[in-house]
């Protein structure tokens, strides 16, 4: 197999990498059923030093963009039995990019039907500062539509996230990644390496410009006094990205419903 690879990245590396995709998931869902043990996966060791380096540049593993349609498939099936709270938190990173612990402890109270929003305070938003007004988050058709699926199971609670074992409290930031793990996938990406994906492929496939995807998804602007500002400026832009990353995210096969 491994020469097979190689022979294919060297005339068509696009093709490879969808290969090894489906190869790795045949070999993931024989890990799970118990056929064959993890360090066995040849499919997780055939990696292209170019790919390598790739990601050892970029700080946390991101999911790559043709990886999606696996990645959602399997999400679907759902086979580790995750909480639904937990499976719609990592839908959400999906959707807005925003940190684990922005998503993760996300309240009722701060979706704004009305302007069609989400309003993150600064106090979840890691890096700004205390008094810095909310961050704004376009609400997209696929949104509203995960909001309702949460609605129907957390509607009574505070949080949109309710903990399975309380009620009073939002799940922890770090169940959206051990999710990941459960979903086999705990050696390509974590939950905020998804941050990472938006950016990338919101840049290299849907042509929008980085200044504003980072605003959307929060990153800090250098310049204090030009970051306060800009972080609620081109809000028609960033409502226009964020309706075609949901559409792109729905064509990568995310669905919803089945929570």
């Amino acid at each position: 197999m491994t020469d097979y690879l190689s022979k294919v990245r060297a005339k068509a590396p696009t093709s490879a990498r969808k290969q090894q995709m489906v190869l790795k998931g045949v070999f993931e869902n024989a890990i799970r059923k118990g056929w064959m043990k993890r360090d066995q996966n040849p499919a997780v060791s055939i990696t292209s030093p170019k790919d390598k380096a790739s990601h050892k540049t970029q700080g946390h593993p991101y999911p790559l963009w043709e990886q999606l349609p696996e990645v959602f498939a399997v999400f679907d099936r759902n086979e580790p039995n995750g909480q639904v709270s937990t499976r719609g938190a990592l839908l959400m990173t999906f959707l807005t990019g925003l940190r684990v612990g922005a998503v993760s402890a996300m309240r009722w109270e701060e979706v704004d039907s009305e302007r069609d929003l989400l309003l993150v305070p600064a106090s979840r938003m890691k890096t700004w500062d205390e008094g810095e007004k909310n961050h704004l988050v376009p609400l997209t058709g696929p949104i509203k539509d995960l909001l309702t699926e949460m609605e129907a199971v957390n509607g009574a609670t505070e949080f949109v996230f309710a903990s399975p074992r309380t009620d009073t409290r939002h799940i922890n930031p770090s169940s959206i990644t051990q999710h990941i793990k459960n979903l086999g996938f705990g050696s390509d990406f974590v939950g905020h390496g998804i941050r990472k994906t938006v950016l990338t492929y919101g840049q290299r496939e849907l042509g929008f410009s980085s200044q504003i995807i980072q605003l959307q998804i929060g990153h800090q602007v250098k310049d204090k006094i030009r970051g306060i500002y800009d972080k609620h400026d081109f809000l028609a832009e960033r409502r226009k990205f964020m309706e075609v990353w949901s559409d792109a995210l729905l064509e990568q096969g995310m669905k919803f419903g089945n929570l």
